[in-house]
């Protein structure tokens, strides 16, 4: 059993998320952003001190959200030939 899970959690480790699916999701929270007038980092001298409280807040809520939304889905709407073993 360990085996077919080590190789399994390989398998997982692969999985990628396009870049395209992640620029869309990405300009939603960059609209908000914008919206709100929140940004990364203050500009200093020829320089930008990054991190924000705002902007770390809103980015850890938003990741977390999108954390959340994936496990809800997860777990109520798994395909029906996944649901359970076969007797």
């Amino acid at each position: 059993m360990n085996k077919k899970i080590s190789k399994i959690a390989e398998q997982i480790i692969m999985i990628r998320v396009s870049e395209e699916i992640q620029d869309d999701i990405l300009d939603v929270f960059y609209e908000l952003m914008r919206k709100n007038n929140i940004a990364y980092g203050t500009k200093e001298g020829d320089g930008i001190t990054g991190a924000n409280f705002e902007w770390t807040m809103c980015k850890t809520l938003f990741i977390q959200n999108l954390v959340s939304n994936l496990e809800l889905r997860s777990c109520f709407y798994i395909p029906e030939d996944l649901k359970c073993y076969e007797e």
